[in-house]
């Protein structure tokens, strides 16, 4: 279930499965360090924060909350099927349809992020549709809007 690794015959594709598997677990670690840090930070900042207005602090919270649980737990979903998958059949010949099913899971996986933020991105997801609609006139409006609520909130004027 590695990709063509010959694990019935000598030790390397023992060995190409043992690093895989530890890349593999310590990519999993690393996933759950870091959106547990964004979250510490998050909470933390979320204090230290006083001239936004809480809510909508608290909104944006929310949303990236549900995005790193979303991606985490796909991550999961795939991830560790695949992982038990590897252990479990591990030297034993495989169905075709098993590798297949397992690369399709595994794309799906990593192009699930862009679908994911254009769902709970509101403002994204218009300015994707006045693409598509190739509306340029609302593309250099919406550009136009967001340079100068930059500028705004840079100056101190907007809040």
């Amino acid at each position: 279930m590695t990709w063509g690794n010959d694990l019935e015959n000598g030790s390397l594709g023992k060995y190409w499965m043992f690093v895989t598997m530890v890349g593999d677990f310590t990519a999993l670690f690393f996933v759950l360090c870091f959106n547990s840090w964004s979250l510490l930070w998050l909470y933390k900042t979320r204090k230290q924060v006083q001239n936004v207005d809480q809510a909508v602090m608290r909104k944006r919270e929310v949303k990236l909350f549900i995005q790193c649980f979303i991606s985490g737990c796909c991550f999961f979903g795939i991830i560790g099927p695949f992982l038990i998958l590897n252990i479990l059949t591990g030297g034993t010949k495989h169905s075709i349809f098993l590798y297949l099913g397992m690369d399709v899971a595994w794309i799906f996986h990593h192009s699930l992020n862009p679908f994911i933020y254009i769902i709970l991105n509101r403002k994204l997801r218009q300015h994707i549709v006045n693409i598509l609609m190739l509306n340029t006139s609302s593309n250099v409006n919406l550009t136009t809007t967001m340079v100068t609520s930059l500028r705004m909130k840079n100056s101190g004027i907007a809040e």
